[in-house]
Formats: structure tokens, sequence, C-alpha cells
């Protein structure tokens, strides 16, 4: 044990000597590079960026998506923790409360999701007009 905790150390100490090592080299952008990266950018994505609010409700789609498959490997886990409890109750305790765990979070995730995407439509609609303003009725 003794020695994976120095392979450890010193892989993460490796990891941040590069790090610090490779600062100086990405200060050095030039303009004709970011010139390059921008005609690039322009030719791969068109002259009209994406709007922040589908920006941001992609990546939070994307973040969403990663911790549904994390989800899914705890199902995973679970049932297979269950299934090799081998008639010992204890086991087969935990894997039902990691299964009823699951079961909670896939609920939040998917408010989450519902939430997010109500929310990234709306903003969508009202910032490029396409919503259709909520009519007031005057009772008389």
């Amino acid at each position: 044990m003794d020695l994976i905790k120095k392979i450890t150390i010193a892989g993460l100490s490796a990891v941040m000597v590069m790090q610090v090592m490779a600062l100086p080299v990405s200060a050095q952008v030039t303009g004709k590079i970011s010139e390059g990266l921008n005609k690039a950018a322009a030719g791969a994505y068109g002259t009209n960026p994406q709007p922040i609010e589908s920006l941001v409700g992609g990546l939070i789609s994307v973040a969403l998506g990663i911790v549904g498959l994390l989800l899914l490997g705890l199902f995973i886990y679970a049932g297979f923790k269950w299934m090799t409890a081998g008639g010992d109750a204890t086991k087969i305790k935990e894997a039902t409360a990691l299964i009823r765990n699951a079961i909670i979070g896939l609920v939040i995730i998917v408010a989450a999701y519902a939430i997010t995407s109500f929310v990234v439509q709306s903003l969508s609609n009202v910032t490029t007009g396409t919503g259709t303003p909520q009519q007031t009725q005057q009772t008389p």
C-alpha cells in the first residue's frame, strides 16, 4: 500500500509540474495565431455565434447526461451488490438503500432537466422575440 501512495504522489506531482511549465507557453499566443483561430472558427461555426442561452442549455444538458450515466452505473453496482449478497441481510439492505437513493437521484435529474429545458426555451423565446406575450384578460 505504501508503494501505491508513493506512485500516486509522484504522478500527481509530475502533472502539477507539467501544468506549471505549460503556463508560459500558453501566454505566448500572438496576434497572427489568434487571427487564424478566429478565421477557422468562423469557417467551422459560421459568422453568427450561438446565442448564450443555447450554449448554457447545451452545457447543462451535457452535465445532466453525465450525471445520468453515473446514475446508471450506480444502478448496475447496486444490482450487482444485491445479486452477490448471497442471502446476507445487511448486504441486501445496503443494496436496496443504494437503489432507493439512485431512484431519488433519477427523480431529481429528470426534474432538473425539465426545469432547465423550460427556462432555456423561455429565455430563447424572450430574447429572440419568437415568444408570444401572455395577454391578461381584464374583467369589466
